[in-house]
């Protein structure tokens, strides 16, 4: 016999198709329904939660915005975009740890390192301005 549904073959004996799950064990009955039946597994699902969309891939935006933030911190707003560097990149390691279908974590990684490194140089920077110009004022009066 063939299943009214799929048309896959299956045993004259069989309740439902091995291939679609449709109910045929009686296919008189189902040929002369003009609404067909629900498979079983739609029976058996109805009222309750339906599956979860599948988990995003590609790279985590936010690890690529840390990055890039921090190589632009490396040559003009070094402690702004250091700083914002440093919670992009951290948010993105979280991102890439809860979900293993997105790539990016050594992206984070890195914009992490560099934008430590990029506030860590402006505050140096900053403090030796502050330094020169205290002892250059100094020095003048």
């Amino acid at each position: 016999m063939y299943c009214p549904q799929c048309g896959a073959q299956h045993d004259d004996g069989a309740l439902f198709c091995p291939a679609c799950g449709f109910k045929v064990g009686d296919a008189k009955a189902n040929e002369s329904k003009t609404e067909p039946e629900k498979e079983p597994v739609q029976e058996f699902m109805a009222g309750t939660v339906p599956p979860a969309a599948p988990a995003a891939s590609g790279y985590s935006k936010k690890s690529v915005a840390g990055f890039v933030l921090s190589l632009v911190g490396m040559f003009c707003c070094g402690l702004i975009c250091g700083i914002l560097g440093i919670i992009f990149s951290r948010q993105g390691m979280r991102e890439c740890d809860e979900n293993p279908n997105l790539q990016g974590r050594g992206l984070a990684v890195a914009g992490l390192i560099i934008s430590i490194l990029d506030v860590i140089f402006m505050v140096i920077a900053i403090v030796f301005y502050i330094v020169y110009f205290a002892l250059l004022g100094a020095i003048l009066l």
